[in-house]
């Protein structure tokens, strides 16, 4: 839960409209976190973990996607696709997953039975881990593909979301796995 009124200091909104509600992060467009993960001059790989819902009255719905080792894009580029790896659930009203890396894709397909539900709540987890790039809903690996050079440092540090139609966050869990120093895991809550 988001234990506040307004987005806050946390978040940069890129485009689309955001706000919290009833507890819970609430919008569509494209939304990334103000700061980066680690938070400091290591580097490390990414994992965020997230429940989300569409409403349950929504008729068609859209791109339940996020974003890992995400760089804000430069002014008047609203394309999430392009700035970071591109987890993107539900895409093409609900037809498409794929993971892509600034811009390029990298794996489509995952199981046709999987498919955002209107009032359901997801559980989504997206990870980096090592190269490894997964995308899981539900308990389910919807896609794996192996990336040689992640995407690491050089403000590529950030995690945000990308729905086309509005969907409810309900709680975002962000992890790194360092590289500076050995590979502690270290865990920061967003809100």
């Amino acid at each position: 839960m988001f234990d506040r009124d307004e987005l806050g200091d946390d978040w940069d909104t890129v485009a689309g409209n955001w706000e919290i509600q009833d507890g819970a992060l609430f919008g569509q467009g494209t939304l990334l976190s103000a700061r980066g993960f680690p938070g400091d001059e290591a580097v490390g790989f990414q994992r965020m973990e997230f429940t989300a819902s569409a409403p349950t009255d929504a008729p068609r719905v859209s791109d339940m996607s996020c974003l890992l080792h995400a760089v804000r894009p430069e002014e008047g580029d609203t394309a999430p696709w392009t700035a970071g790896y591109f987890y993107q659930f539900g895409g093409k009203w609900n037809t498409a997953h794929r993971i892509a890396r600034l811009g390029r894709t990298l794996v489509t397909g995952g199981d046709a039975d999987t498919a955002i539900v209107s009032g359901k709540t997801h559980a989504i987890v997206v990870e980096n881990d090592k190269g490894r790039l997964n995308l899981f809903v539900d308990g389910v690996n919807v896609l794996t593909v192996e990336d040689e050079s992640s995407l690491l440092g050089e403000g590529a540090d950030r995690v945000g979301f990308y729905f086309f139609t509005p969907f409810k966050v309900y709680d975002v869990k962000v992890y790194v796995k360092r590289l500076a120093g050995g590979l502690d895991e270290d865990e920061a809550e967003v809100q």
